[in-house]
């Protein structure tokens, strides 16, 4: 792991990262099958339970993905499959679908669904606008599953670890993407390895996959004792 490093105050680079953002605000990284897969593994692999929180969520798809794959019926899933588009990432061209039932993060409960994000044009009912580095402090110990894969966007990968495990609860569930990309001024964490959230996150690694040669999916189950 080696971090990019100009100097930035918190200012600065919250104003990067919000740039960043709205740059990339419509690509989404994940699709329904991804979901699938992820849901597969945790019913096979591990006892899990809610509530599950998206970090970095940007447009915030990968919310109600999460949602409807675990919550919603055959035939809801089956449309949002059927209309999901890959151009620049994950899309759908009847996105209304995928809206239905939201949580909201301002009643967080055993089933929601929510997500953080640091630009405002994200804002919506199940998307806090915050830094995934300093969440709310009655946010300890409440999450059963945490996904992102913007781990890569830390100002400082070990307070963000830190951070993302404090509000998760012992034994949750870690599904994180990630690259070996060279670090950057908008992507500060680079040539990040298995090895490295194996020490970030310490816990049982139930599930790696390599994409390529530059991007990875790990689930890990922390533990906290």
């Amino acid at each position: 792991m080696e971090v990019f490093n100009i100097g930035e105050n918190r200012s600065e680079y919250f104003q990067t990262q919000i740039i960043r953002s709205r740059k990339k605000f419509a690509y989404c990284k994940v699709s329904f099958h991804h979901v699938k897969k992820w849901k597969s593994i945790l019913e096979k692999n591990a006892p899990y339970s809610g509530p599950f929180l998206c970090l970095g969520t940007r447009n915030g798809r990968e919310i109600d993905l999460f949602r409807n794959v675990l919550y919603s019926g055959l035939f809801l899933n089956l449309g949002i499959r059927l209309f999901e588009i890959r151009r620049n990432g994950y899309s759908s061209i009847l996105s209304s679908i995928e809206s239905y039932n939201r949580s909201s993060v301002a009643k967080i409960g055993q089933n929601s669904i929510v997500g953080v994000e640091i630009n405002p044009d994200a804002s919506r009912q199940d998307v806090l606008t915050a830094s995934f580095d300093d969440l709310p402090e009655n946010w300890q110990n409440s999450f059963g599953v945490i996904y992102s894969n913007a781990f890569d966007q830390s100002q400082d990968p070990f307070k963000t670890a830190q951070e993302w495990i404090r509000i998760a609860k012992d034994g949750a569930i870690f599904i994180l993407g990630f690259s070996y990309n060279e670090p950057n001024q908008t992507d500060p964490v680079g040539k990040l390895t298995v090895k490295d959230f194996i020490e970030l996150f310490p816990g049982e690694l139930l599930y790696f996959e390599k994409f390529g040669s530059r991007y990875h999916d790990v689930m890990i189950q922390i533990n906290k004792k």
